[in-house]
């Protein structure tokens, strides 16, 4: 199967969090036996971190949450640019075949 790394931005209530755009589009790398995935934006945005099937169902959820001062785990707080590491594993705990 082959994955597919998506990050949704998610313009929320107030105005300033709604127009984030990326100033470093999502990328995937592979580091050792895990795939490093990172992405920043120009300000604080509401983002979800995930992994999907070729159909487009979700194979493993790996962050989400408003980017800023507080920021949850495993976002790093006070920071637009973030950088995941995903163990190539579903939600279950799974391995991924083709991952």
């Amino acid at each position: 199967m082959r994955t597919l790394l998506v990050v949704f931005v998610w313009g929320i209530a107030a105005a300033a969090l709604a127009d984030a755009k990326f100033t470093e589009q999502p990328a995937a790398k592979t580091v050792g036996d895990k795939v490093q995935i990172s992405f920043a934006l120009d300000s604080p945005a509401a983002v979800e971190v995930a992994i999907l099937s070729p159909d487009g169902s979700v194979v493993r959820h790996l962050a989400g949450g408003v980017l800023g001062r507080n920021a949850p785990p495993p976002l790093a707080p006070d920071s637009l640019k973030q950088t995941l590491a995903w163990d190539r594993t579903d939600d279950a705990g799974q391995p991924v075949a083709g991952a």
